[in-house]
């Protein structure tokens, strides 16, 4: 966590990126094109967004395909750049003229066992090993906020409803948000 900064009087903040291709670094192929770069961070169980926009006046731009994977990081010149997450290419258009190529890639973690229907019974257990199981059996990595993770939960259950649903549900019953960022199932203090 970054908890100060100090600038030199008169200095001014640069916004920086990196950008990955399937883990290749792509951005200084980009940087002369780059029209803008939107990113879209959505609470919950709705996807984040990446949305690039890219000058191809020329004709050169190289389309990505659809299911290729970017990686974006964002910052500032001069200061470390931090890591937004991969996103998964949904959408190439082309327009113009001028010509643009616009390309539109979501956060892939919200696809498959995490809206699956599912039965179950939870009893006697804590609001936070309910969630560690449940991102277990989705391959992904619990992070509980310490306030939430001891509440007792006598019982509790889940009938014909997708974990996704299920832990929306908790949330709001015990004051927290959920939401899946980077390959961790995310269950924090609302606020």
């Amino acid at each position: 966590m970054l908890d100060t900064l100090t600038f030199d009087a008169g200095s001014t903040l640069t916004p920086d990126y990196m950008l990955m291709l399937d883990s290749r670094d792509i951005t200084g192929n980009i940087s002369d094109r780059l029209m803008s770069m939107t990113l879209t961070d959505n609470r919950g169980f709705e996807a984040d967004q990446l949305d690039i926009e890219l000058n191809d006046a020329d004709g050169q731009v190289g389309l990505p395909v659809r299911g290729a994977v970017l990686t974006v990081y964002i910052g500032w010149k001069g200061f470390a750049l931090v890591c937004k997450g991969k996103f998964t290419v949904d959408e190439v258009e082309h327009r113009g003229a001028p010509d643009v190529v616009t390309i539109r890639a979501r956060s892939a973690d919200f696809r498959g066992t995490l809206n699956s229907r599912r039965e179950g019974s939870w009893h006697d257990t804590t609001l936070g090993a309910i969630v560690e199981a449940i991102a277990t059996r989705n391959r992904l990595e619990a992070s509980v906020a310490p306030s939430l993770a001891g509440i007792k939960i006598p019982h509790i259950d889940q009938s014909q409803e997708s974990d996704a649903k299920f832990l929306t549900r908790l949330a709001e019953r015990n004051g927290g948000e959920v939401s899946v960022k980077m390959g961790k199932l995310l269950f924090l203090k609302a606020g």
